[in-house]
């Protein structure tokens, strides 16, 4: 008899070889790589149907808020002249909507944070930058009241905004807020602003969703518009500041479902996190009668420039990036001018971005 041999009993108790071991690895790692294409389309999937139901939230929400105040949408309502007592018993007489605008939004952070005492971490007052860029959903929040989750403000595809959300106090040099750790390598907006306290301690508080300029700007022509030098910041008509304290009307939306009202900023759900601009970008956009449109940037009606009433002209212009957030398509210092559409829609209120 020959002892080298192993019966069938034997030979099926002797487990894996390092040979079965490595092939049950390529086995592995083979059905990961080509399962992992479909997960992250499928990831991407959840994270747009999860932000379309934001967006739908969000304009329940501004519906009521109008429904309660006499047709208005939602923004900021303080007004020049009038004095408001602050949470921490200051009291402060803005010179101007722009200003009172500022004051808002520094009472209604400090409200919801709690933090008032500037020595401790308090909210500071907003001066250098306009309440309503970055900042005009803050009254339809503080409307809604403390049981909205700030998630809801949030693409979920936007990380970083989630992560600053679940960090508000770390703003300091270090942390990964924009401008926090200094000036960003050319082709970033350069402005020296950013760089503010009250700018630096706020980005906790934004949006990934941007309010249409039509929503809250005065009717032509004094009003607000772009300015060629980057797309972060807005510029008035004159100079002097415009009222900013009678609000839009609802009803002054000629044609509710074909105007955006909000709309992602990026369409984070693509492989390349493009700017709203492109024309192949495809972000989420909440229409002004509640409903969400998802077609291409490019299907909507060019953007016209409403400072140069009576006539306003095509408006197109580079995209420029913010510290961390997504470069252009083509890499930083890209100068493809593109058209921006529904942000500055012909007309206004008025007018139309998407038609049958």
């Amino acid at each position: 008899m020959n002892t080298s041999e192993q019966s069938p009993e034997t030979s099926a108790k002797r487990g894996f070889t390092l040979v079965d071991l490595a092939a049950l690895v390529v086995v592995c790692a083979t059905v990961a790589a080509v399962a992992a294409p479909t997960l992250n389309i499928a990831k991407k999937q959840k994270f747009a149907t999860t932000s379309e139901r934001n967006l739908g939230i969000i304009g329940q929400g501004a519906a009521m808020y109008s429904a309660v105040n006499s047709d208005r949408i939602p923004t900021y309502s303080w007004e020049a002249g009038v004095s408001y007592t602050m949470p921490n018993g200051n009291i402060y007489t803005p010179i101007s909507d722009q200003e009172a605008a500022g004051f808002q939004n520094q009472e209604i952070l400090m409200r919801m944070t709690g933090r008032i005492a500037l020595q401790n971490d308090g909210i500071r007052r907003l001066t250098s930058h306009l309440a309503h860029r970055r900042y005009a959903h803050l009254p339809l929040w503080d409307f809604m009241g403390p049981s909205i989750r700030p998630f809801i403000w949030a693409d979920p595809a936007d990380a970083n905004l989630i992560f600053w959300q679940r960090h508000p106090h770390d703003y300091h040099s270090g942390s990964s807020v924009p401008y926090a750790n200094g000036s960003p390598p050319f082709g970033y907006d350069q402005s020296s602003s950013w760089s503010e306290p009250a700018i630096l301690q706020r980005w906790a508080f934004t949006t990934s969703y941007e309010t249409v300029p039509a929503a809250w700007a005065p009717r032509m022509p004094d009003t607000y518009g772009p300015i060629s030098e980057t797309t972060n910041f807005y510029t008035t008509s004159s100079n002097l500041t415009p009222s900013l304290s009678n609000g839009r009307m609802m009803t002054e939306v000629a044609f509710p479902s074909r105007k955006v009202y909000m709309f992602e900023e990026f369409d984070r759900e693509t492989f390349v996190d493009s700017f709203f601009a492109y024309s192949f970008a495809a972000p989420a956009k909440l229409m002004f009668d509640g409903s969400i449109n998802t077609e291409q940037t490019g299907q909507a009606r060019p953007a016209a420039n409403p400072l140069n009433y009576p006539a306003p002209t095509v408006w197109r212009q580079r995209y420029i990036p913010l510290d961390t957030f997504p470069i252009p398509v083509t890499g930083l210092g890209e100068s493809t001018e593109l058209d921006m559409h529904y942000r500055w829609t012909f007309n206004g209120l008025l007018g139309q971005d998407y038609t049958p």
